[in-house]
């Protein structure tokens, strides 16, 4: 899942303006999971007709966050939770 943020300066490789996220597996009743993130550029194109096309582009920076069990027991299906605890976490701001 990708969240729009905004813009962040990743040295050297230019501004970033997604955080791509994945939850890595887990057991069935975890005290704590893996979540990799990924702070992606924003990719301009033009389509055959002309218009410009935005999407989520090259990953500047990458790494890995251990998601509390305080975290994982309010999660549910409401995956926001785990992309506002992340964003956070890592100093970040939505779009």
């Amino acid at each position: 899942m990708a969240t729009k943020i905004k813009s962040v300066n990743v040295p050297g490789k230019g501004a970033g303006e997604y955080l791509d996220l994945t939850v890595l597996s887990f057991s069935l009743f975890p005290s704590s999971i893996s979540l990799y993130w990924a702070i992606k550029a924003e990719s301009i194109s033009t389509d055959t007709e002309g218009v410009e096309v935005v999407s989520v582009g090259a990953t500047l920076t990458e790494g890995n966050l251990s998601v509390p069990e305080a975290i994982v027991s309010t999660w549910g299906t409401d995956d926001s939770v785990i992309a506002d605890w992340a964003i956070e976490e890592l100093g970040l701001e939505k779009a």
